[in-house]
């Protein structure tokens, strides 16, 4: 029920016979227990092109509905789920992004052994988009403040940081098809060949630094690092490795270069590997990477 102010009621509320004759000039009427009453919008009123009908505020709303498809709700779902997806990576990517920007120069973690966080009113360095993004960006930050604090602890805390692990190269899927024969050593700038890597393994044992590798959705290994399983298997040797989760994410450093492209995960990179790979049926037909020896392209 419409609440009317007294005061403008007692002055308003009289009765208009101006506004009546308009009402019957313009309405219709019906009868109803023998009485006649108006009927306010008949139809001839809305037939009345002149009153009505072709007003252009109702024509360019109707336009306007009849343009606007109908989602299906498999549809909707779907962008919810995009959305999701594309709110959580920009949070993760940015939270790590404003938490190396915000303790640089911070040598001791924010969080001590209890857990207890130190507050600070910092800007970002990289801005959130809404709040979710925020959201996720905060629980970010906080898990690196406590990774840190473990890091820091180090000796003087239980806990320790899992080490690279032995393991046989013959458990441990590939994720490319071939790996050249060829071979520059990044830190002296040296010439060497694939041959050369395997009699150094054979004499020396495992080369270089522990590779990372991936535990893919199956459940097996798959790797980053594709030379080296494959000279460590003709050497007859374990490999150092680094096990990744598949849904871990890749360091910042990797992220910010795009080293490999979009992806923010060890899954995601080693998926867009795995998709690179010629001809594309590799990747139908290994998904998650094969056991078979990748061919050694580029030999004399």
């Amino acid at each position: 029920m419409r609440q009317v102010d007294k005061a403008y009621a007692e002055r308003h509320a009289g009765y208009d016979q101006q506004a009546e004759a308009y009402l019957r000039a313009n309405a219709g009427t019906f009868k109803a227990d023998g009485q006649t009453f108006i009927e306010f919008a008949n139809m001839g009123y809305f037939n009345d092109a002149a009153k009505f009908a072709d007003q252009k505020g109702y024509v360019l709303e109707r336009k306007a509905l009849n343009n606007q498809a109908a989602g299906l709700q498999s549809d909707r779902s779907e962008k919810i789920y995009a959305d999701t997806k594309q709110t959580a990576k920009e949070g993760t990517i940015k939270g790590i992004g404003n938490w190396i920007t915000g303790n640089l120069g911070t040598p001791a973690p924010h969080y001590v052994v209890s857990g207890t966080a130190l507050s600070k009113d910092k800007s970002e360095a990289f801005p959130y988009a809404n709040a979710a993004e925020k959201e996720i960006g905060g629980w970010t930050g906080d898990k690196l403040d406590r990774a840190t604090a473990v890091v820091t602890l180090g000796a003087s805390s239980a806990i320790n940081i899992k080490s690279a692990q032995s393991i046989s190269p013959n458990n441990i899927r590939f994720s490319q098809n071939t790996v050249s024969y060829n071979k520059i050593d990044r830190a002296t700038g040296n010439f060497f060949t694939y041959d050369d890597l395997v009699s150094n393994m054979k004499r020396n044992g495992w080369q270089g630094e522990p590779i990372d590798i991936v535990r893919m959705p199956d459940g097996k290994l798959t790797s980053m690092d594709n030379t080296r399983i494959s000279a460590a298997r003709e050497a007859g040797i374990s490999v150092k490795a680094n096990v990744r989760n598949f849904n871990d994410p890749l360091p910042i450093e990797m992220i910010s270069s795009r080293r490999f492209g979009n992806a923010t995960t060890w899954g995601e990179a080693l998926t867009n590997r795995i998709k690179g790979q010629k001809p594309k049926g590799f990747s139908t037909s290994n998904p998650y990477g094969t056991s078979k020896n990748p061919k050694i392209t580029g030999k004399q």
